[in-house]
């Protein structure tokens, strides 16, 4: 019980003076081994150069009590609650790590003048509390590099991301990003978005193999919420969208992850994942124990990427790189055996989206937009009479 009085006035002492920098306490002699330090430290965005404030606060707890009489007194063994001061300018949240390890995300709490956050522990032994608020953020695709990494979740006051979408107007781009987008009726006059629903095969020919596969996406209508961390797709309907710019106030950035979305038929297995480190086909081969990996072209649907050697062979582009906030589909079978699938139709899987028809004005997908395919999955450009081809999932005849 000593040892907790001693702890709670301490840290309360701490409180009630608001210490910033290297603040002392004094401390009762029968625990003058009882150390506690604060530092402050203020940094710009490394990577935006954006003024941003972050303060990081240690306390640290060498907690090795001496008695009057100079004998050492054993810490508790009991868990007790104390608090954990945190600067006057903070609001909100904070991350709390006790030994290096993280405790968790703890509010902020506001009385008689001072802030703190209560810890529960055994151990008094090196805490730190860092803000979990920024003023500001910006995420850049052109300067994030090959990974983005966020540990936790934070507010941030003002938060945009910059990112220039492949193809051009009206191509299906991938989306995976850390925070959650409110589609709006602005949103939607200048993108659209899309969820993985499931996909489709087909064998026409009755060989046993298929022969053309598509993904289904539904279309998100206004008053929907993209969620942080999940795969969706998103196109630009004009010009000045592709470089999509997004600015939100007091957003959550949560912690990033990968997320995988499943979908099986009778006998195959589509996985599609968001990623925020880049990563090669090798590289994701080898993480999905050798499935067939596809990834969003700038034509707007899954495609294998591919490599023709000296010898006029096409083998499977292993150096080629699925960026950060794309996604990724991998394909293998229920059983573990090879999947049965022609070739051609291995190349790639198209993409349809289910959802409100456009305006007469409005263009629509290009992967909506009446590609033509042989029976093969192959583009065809100059359809022959008479001849069955597939369009948007349809078998038709020209």
């Amino acid at each position: 019980a000593a040892i907790e009085e001693v702890v709670t006035e301490t840290v309360n002492d701490i409180v009630e003076n608001e210490a910033v920098n290297n603040f002392v306490p004094e401390v009762p002699a029968e625990v003058e081994k009882f150390e506690i330090t604060l530092t402050a430290v203020e940094v710009a965005d490394e990577e935006s150069g954006e003024e941003t404030v972050k303060v990081t606060t240690k306390v640290t707890y060498n907690v090795e009590p001496i008695n009057a009489d100079g004998d050492k007194v054993e810490t508790p063994s009991e868990e007790i609650t104390f608090r954990l001061p945190v600067p006057s300018a903070w609001s909100g949240k904070v991350i709390v790590y006790h030994e290096g390890e993280l405790m968790g995300t703890y509010p902020i709490i506001e009385a008689d003048g001072a802030k703190y956050v209560e810890v529960t522990s055994a151990s008094f032994s090196e805490f730190s509390v860092e803000m979990a608020y920024r003023e500001a953020m910006t995420i850049d695709e052109a300067t994030v590099g090959s990974e983005f990494v966020n540990e936790y979740d934070i507010t941030v006051a003002n938060l945009t991301y910059r990112r220039t979408l492949s193809g051009g107007v009206n191509i299906w781009n991938a989306l995976y990003v850390p925070f959650e987008i409110p589609v709006t009726a602005e949103f939607l006059e200048n993108y659209g978005v899309a969820y993985f629903n499931d996909v489709h095969s087909w064998d026409y020919d009755f060989d046993g193999e298929i022969d053309y596969m598509e993904s289904e996406f539904i279309r998100i209508q206004e008053g929907q919420t993209l969620k942080a961390n999940y795969p969706y797709l998103i196109y630009a309907k004009n010009e000045s969208a592709v470089d999509l710019v997004l600015t939100l106030s007091d957003a959550t950035l949560y912690a990033t992850k990968e997320t995988t979305i499943s979908c099986t038929s009778v006998f195959m297995r589509f996985d599609l994942t968001g990623i925020y480190n880049a990563q090669t086909i090798g590289e994701l081969t080898e993480k999905e124990n050798g499935s067939k990996i596809y990834a969003i072209s700038t034509t707007g649907s899954w495609l294998h990427p591919t490599t023709t050697n000296g010898n006029g062979e096409t083998t499977t582009n292993t150096s080629a790189v699925v960026k950060p906030f794309r996604l990724y589909m991998s394909l293998s079978s229920i059983d573990g055996s090879p999947v049965k699938v022609s070739e051609a139709a291995l190349r790639s899987i198209s993409i349809s989206v289910i959802g409100e028809e456009p305006t007469a004005d409005e263009a629509e997908p290009s992967v909506e937009n009446n590609f033509i395919y042989d029976v093969l999955g192959r583009r065809v450009l100059e359809p022959q009479k008479g001849v069955l081809y597939i369009m948007n999932g349809e078998k038709v005849i020209f």
